[in-house]
């Protein structure tokens, strides 16, 4: 069963078994929850939703994420965490009101270069993916305050972290622990450790039981 509140523009469809996408949405909505599904697939006719500011696939079985949804001009809260998304596309870049990026859980190996233009970005959950690295140009993201890298496999981290001043604030938060890298071996440069503090870099998958 499936709702949709005209007054709030949300349309919700949870918890469904959904296989694909409904084509009932209407298409002034701003919040689209159809989380905690079977959707394999996002059609390209999600480009229609003009109005869409939040959208909620997370719990799915997604494999890509289509240009399509990067066309969505107003999308502040992208949410696709727990599905089997490999690649975030380059276009990506032209969500340049996005806010919140959930990429949790995931089967990502890398990410773009041209997140850099997400200039709005406040929150960019990446935690247990397969990422092998992270782009210098990740240090342009001057608005983000929460980062979770976590769980991945990473063997060291760019300089330009420490351009993202935003994550020193009380109300912040970052997590780099479980990864590859050895920050004795200078592996991660000390600006950034000095920076972020030892005890976010040593619950790793190499350095658990070490004094912090």
């Amino acid at each position: 069963m499936h709702f949709y509140y005209p007054q709030l523009k949300i349309y919700w469809n949870i918890n469904e078994r959904l296989t694909t996408f409904p084509t009932d949405i209407p298409l002034d909505t701003k919040v689209l929850y159809l989380n905690n599904n079977f959707i394999e697939n996002i059609p390209d006719s999600i480009r229609n939703l003009t109005n869409l500011e939040e959208l909620h696939l997370e719990n799915n079985r997604i494999g890509v994420i289509p240009d399509s949804i990067c066309q969505l001009q107003l999308l502040k809260f992208l949410y696709l965490d727990n599905n089997q998304i490999k690649t975030i596309p380059y276009s990506i870049s032209q969500l340049h009101l996005l806010r919140v990026l959930c990429l949790e859980n995931n089967q990502l190996r890398s990410v773009p270069d041209s997140i850099c233009y997400l200039t709005n970005l406040r929150r960019l959950h990446l935690s247990k993916n397969q990422l092998e690295s992270v782009p210098v140009s990740i240090g342009e993201l001057k608005n983000l305050e929460h980062l979770y890298l976590q769980y991945n496999n990473l063997n060291t981290l760019p300089l330009s972290l420490t351009q993202l001043t935003q994550l020193t604030n009380p109300h912040s938060t970052y997590y780099f622990y479980d990864n590859k890298y050895h920050i004795e071996n200078g592996w991660v440069h000390p600006d950034i450790v000095n920076m972020f503090g030892v005890r976010n870099f040593y619950y790793t998958s190499f350095d658990v039981g070490k004094k912090k």
